[in-house]
């Protein structure tokens, strides 16, 4: 088969930060060689049509799973077998997922799963794998489709397979003997997840801290990790982002202020510290600035904070899952290029130990983490309670967490321990862009690994020169 013929299948559930990778990366593989298909749901496709259709990408109907089917089941049921809960990080994820997962999982899968667990034979993953494969990869609308489109390689967006119709599609391209890679979009999930990875053939990630991770952790074999920087960055790398005009103009911010960046995590404290910033530029305190609160569109809920800050002087909060189009981008483009504006032309970014102070330090902006007050809860906010409650549990002495600890050991990201400390360093930031600019500069080169914006091409490169 020439290189102009092989053939890649992208597989996109829900995640919009994939949605997002698609829009870049089908760019890559297209110049690679690779003729480009998807898999995808209705609810994705629609949207995209369009999309799909200029660029002459097949898409291939992603067959929904419900949560609650016989996969799902035996996917828990394969996890509390094999994890290891004598690692603390998963363990707080676990009990997070236990307390609002209802009756079934902490009460009937996961004492079946001690009980295997007890059996050797049980704790291989071969056997799960073999199993899975046997029980699942037999799909009559996959079989059909495999069969007329042999695809050289089915790439998933993470190798976090969290969803029933991804766990399908999985077993059923094994099945039928195709290759399958996953791209790392995040930093640190090897660690902490509770999830079994599967074995692709080939996982493309950040550094050599996450190959190491994914080994230890996992027992992943170290071939089948490659090192090839953070995909999701290499727009930031290009500097391709809107025109602080056409940012400032999207969001209705007023173009004579400066910007402090807000990134939520879903963490109640974080409603303590907008209020606390809304007092300060009531105050007069800040003349020139105003906050840009940014929700997370799995943790927070955007319509909580749109609604509680509605006409508040000084506080805007957008919409991460809301339509926003720049001039020369397609709306996926656009919405990932304009986290990267945010990133870019905040004075200072605020967050709870999340990577979006990496992305921030490619365009050398100051970050700050903010890790207090875990215990506040919001009592006039009821939506998803129980869920911030564990959310916040698992953050506990998040900074020990390896894959943070990393970041806050360069010295590029202070760690604000109470609120009077996290205001003041929001005052000394503002009050000069340039310090710790050496630090954010090494930061980036740790973890990035490559800081070229091509980290794309070599994933294109290595998929099809296999």
């Amino acid at each position: 088969m020439s290189t102009a013929q092989k053939r890649i299948a992208f597989v996109v559930a829900s995640s919009s930060r994939a949605v997002q990778l698609l829009s870049f990366l089908h760019e890559d593989a297209a110049r690679a060689g690779f003729l480009v298909s998807v898999f995808c749901g209705d609810d994705v496709y629609q949207p995209l049509k369009d999309f799909f259709e200029k660029n002459n990408i097949t898409r291939y109907p992603l067959v929904r799973v419900p949560q609650k089917s016989a996969l799902a089941v035996f996917n828990h049921l394969r996890y509390c077998t094999l994890g290891d809960f004598k690692n603390k990080y998963r363990e707080q994820f676990r009990r997070q997922d236990f307390a609002t997962s209802g009756f079934f999982l902490p009460y009937v899968v996961w004492p079946i799963s001690r009980i295997l667990s007890l059996v050797p034979f049980f704790r291989k993953t071969t056997f799960w794998d073999g199993l899975e494969v046997r029980l699942f990869g037999n799909h009559p609308r996959y079989q059909e489709i495999f069969a007329q489109a042999r695809f050289d390689w089915v790439a998933f967006p993470t190798p976090v397979l969290r969803s029933a119709s991804e766990l399908l599609l999985f077993t059923a391209a094994k099945k039928a003997g195709l290759k399958v890679t996953a791209v790392d979009e995040a930093f640190g999930q090897f660690v902490i997840l509770p999830v079994s990875f599967r074995n692709f053939d080939r996982i493309f990630v950040w550094n050599k801290h996450t190959v190491n991770q994914a080994m230890q952790f996992h027992g992943l074999p170290e071939k089948a990790m490659a090192m090839s920087g953070p995909h999701r960055f290499d727009s930031y790398f290009k500097d391709v982002v809107p025109s602080r005009e056409a940012f400032y103009a999207a969001h209705g911010l007023d173009a004579q202020k400066r910007i402090i960046g807000f990134v939520l995590s879903g963490v109640d404290i974080e409603f303590a510290i907008i209020d606390a910033l809304s007092e300060r530029i009531k105050k007069g305190e800040f003349r020139d600035v105003q906050v840009l609160v940014r929700p997370n569109p799995f943790m927070s809920k955007a319509e909580v904070y749109a609604s509680r800050y509605a006409g508040v002087p000084g506080i805007v909060v957008s919409d991460p899952q809301a339509p926003v189009a720049y001039e020369g981008f397609t709306v996926l483009q656009s919405q990932m290029i304009d986290l990267g504006a945010l990133l870019k032309y905040s004075a200072v970014n605020l967050s709870q130990a999340s990577t979006v102070a990496i992305e921030g330090a490619i365009f050398n902006t100051p970050a700050l983490y903010h890790l207090f007050g875990l215990d506040y809860v919001e009592e006039s906010v009821t939506a998803g309670r129980e869920a911030r409650h564990q959310e916040a549990a698992r953050r506990e002495k998040y900074d020990e967490w390896p894959f943070i600890a990393d970041v806050i050991a360069t010295g590029a990201v202070p760690v604000a321990r109470s609120m009077d400390e996290l205001l003041q360093m929001i005052d000394d930031a503002l009050a000069s862009r340039s310090t710790l600019a050496r630090e954010r500069k090494l930061l980036v080169e740790k973890i990035c690994t490559y800081t070229d914006g091509r980290s794309g091409e070599r994933i294109m490169r290595a998929l099809i020169e296999s």
